[in-house]
């Protein structure tokens, strides 16, 4: 185009090693990079959740725990090749999910198992895949927090939602539904325990209740 390149900078533009500035600098950076060591507490080994989502998706497809909600388009001549387009699916969605969640801090807040857990969920929603036989997500993915769920879910929805406006719609659905789960799951943690799991009989027939029993003396 024409134009000349940028000069290259003048030596005074370079701080001076042996500068107050520098050494104040140089101190900065190396309190920060302890200041970091400590927050990770000095775990420099990490666990991806590549490895763990793909584990899961074995278990839920060799369990047949999963079906696609509408059989999917294409000339399959059996069951193990819908399966195996399943597969796929599924590990190419949580694999790109797993990816997007590195652009939050999810790695600092939850261990891979859970990330690889929220993928899963999300790649199964996304892939129009169920439970079978009217089971919950929380059963079928192996009973994880469903708070831990909801937080990574949502933080990687948002993350979705702001590199993909097309997706909006099946991102509302997902947010629904997990909503959905959440309030249930806080409605069941709520409710009062009883020794068998099921709600109190009611008193006998005829049977005065204790408030209104006379005190014996």
């Amino acid at each position: 185009d024409g134009s000349s390149p940028p000069p290259p900078p003048s030596a005074s533009a370079y701080m001076d090693p042996k500068g107050e500035e520098f050494l104040k600098l140089k101190e900065r950076i190396l309190l920060l990079e302890r200041v970091i060591l400590h927050t990770i507490g000095f775990e420099l080994s990490i666990d991806h959740p590549y490895k763990f989502f793909v584990e899961q998706i074995r278990r839920l497809i060799n369990a047949r725990r999963v079906r696609y909600k509408k059989t999917p388009p294409g000339n399959f001549k059996s069951v193990q090749e819908i399966y195996a387009k399943m597969t796929n699916e599924l590990v190419q969605y949580s694999m790109s999910l797993a990816n997007d969640s590195y652009q939050t801090s999810l790695c600092l807040q939850f261990s891979p198992q859970q990330i690889a857990t929220a993928c899963v969920y999300l790649a199964c929603q996304l892939s129009g895949v169920e439970p079978i036989d009217g089971a919950d997500w929380k059963t079928t993915l192996g009973n994880p927090d469903i708070d831990d769920l909801f937080s990574i879910s949502v933080q990687i929805l948002d993350l979705i939602s702001e590199k993909k406006a097309s997706d909006t719609e099946s991102v509302k659905k997902i947010r629904t539904a997990l909503e959905l789960m959440k309030t249930r799951e806080e409605s069941s943690s709520s409710a009062p325990p009883t020794p068998s799991g099921r709600p109190p009989p009611p008193p006998p027939s005829g049977s005065i209740p204790p408030s209104k029993r006379p005190r014996v003396n």
